[in-house]
Order: C-alpha cells, then structure tokens, then sequence
C-alpha cells in the first residue's frame, strides 16, 4: 500500500512539472531560439535603411525633385533634411520597420542612445554633411559589439554622381 501511494505521488509529481514546462515553455522559446533571430532581423533593417536612404541621395543627385515617396525635396538637400525625410519616410504606414524585440513598435528613432531599452531600434541622426545610423542588436547596448554604425557622407554620393 505504502507502495503505491509513492508511485500516486511520484505520478502526480511529474504530472505537475510537465504542466510547469509547458506552461513556461512559450516563454523560453521566445527568449532563447528568438534572440538570434531578433538579431539578425535588426541588423537586416539596419543594412535596408542604409541602402534606402543612400538610394534617396543618389535619386537627389540624379536630377530627381524628391525621393523617399516625397519625404526628401531634393533642391537645397542637407544632412538634415535627409534624416528628417528618413524618419518620416520609415514610420509612414507603407514603408514603417517594426522593431523584432518587443514590444515590436516602429524601428526608427531619430538621435542615438545606447540604452538597453532601446535594443533593436535604428537611430537616424546627423551631424554636418553625414547621415549617421546606430542600431543595437542585443544587450547591453553599451558594449560596442552589440552595436552597428554606419554613416553616409552626402556630399560624396551628390559629387559621385556628378
């Protein structure tokens, strides 16, 4: 009898850590086999913003009027007329990139913070005649590793084309 009261508990033991596991397993899944992908998602967006926002310059510097779906006039272009079209043109509705970590809201931001709070959005900033452009891939944030910048001089895309 004292048996198989034993094996009632052992039963009942283990009945009760699988229902633990399976309750707590969409919270693992989404913390350890997402976090390569949040990554790798954040650092994607940051390459396609570098490419859109190089190809807007260049639309400029072609004779084009605007760029960036009108975003951009291109008469009178500046680093920070760029950076403004830039955040406008990644938070309008048709074009926004969403951040891959939670709560998954719009990507871009302008300025730069190397807040952990801020792991996964893309800052949009100028300084002069540069358009600079920091994401966080991971945390913490403040470890240059996690970090990615790129910068795009205009002055050298505009005197390119020419």
């Amino acid at each position: 009898m004292k048996f198989l009261k034993k094996i009632i508990k052992f039963g009942v033991l283990l009945a009760m850590c699988f229902i633990f596991f399976i309750a707590l397993f969409p919270f693992l899944n989404d913390y350890l086999y997402t976090g390569s992908a949040r990554v790798n998602s954040t650092k994607s967006s940051h390459h396609n913003i570098l490419k859109v926002v190089a190809a807007g310059i260049g639309k400029c510097s072609l004779g084009k009027k605007t760029a960036m779906a009108d975003n951009l006039i291109c008469n009178g272009i500046t680093a920070s007329s760029v950076a403004e079209a830039s955040i406008k043109y990644f938070l309008s509705e048709e074009n926004i990139v969403k951040n891959a970590y939670p709560p998954h809201a719009a990507a871009i931001k302008a300025g730069f913070s190397t807040a952990d709070i801020d792991v996964g959005y893309i800052f949009i900033k100028e300084s002069g005649s540069k358009i600079i452009i920091t994401s966080c891939n991971k945390t913490p944030c403040n470890k240059k590793e996690n970090l990615q910048e790129s910068t795009i001089d205009i002055n050298d895309i505009i005197n390119e084309k020419k």
